[in-house]
């Protein structure tokens, strides 16, 4: 804003123009995707009539390493109207008879 040129965000109150807007670097190294899972020997399950046993986890979002000083850098949105990228987890378990 003309009152205050060295302001790091804009106003909340203001709609943004796009005169003379300046272009942020947006890079950044995201953890998407990642799957762990441990499979049991077949002479322990054996004992316990299964034929089968797996625990796994799995997770999506993890991290997001970047200097974007906003919520998500692919979307390239600033600090206010934006709603954090959500991170899901999932842990489970594999039995078959």
């Amino acid at each position: 804003m003309p009152e205050n040129p060295n302001a790091k965000y804009r106003r909340t109150d203001v709609r943004p123009s796009y005169e003379g807007l300046h272009w942020d670097q947006r890079n950044f190294v995201r953890l998407q995707d990642v799957t762990l899972s441990f499979s049991f020997k077949k002479d322990i399950i054996r004992k316990l009539s299964i034929s089968n046993l797996k625990l796994y986890v799995s997770g999506k979002n993890l991290l997001t390493f970047t200097k974007w000083e906003g919520v998500d850098p692919e979307l390239g949105l600033g600090i206010l109207p934006a709603i954090p990228i959500m991170s899901n987890y999932t842990f489970g378990l594999n039995l078959e008879f």
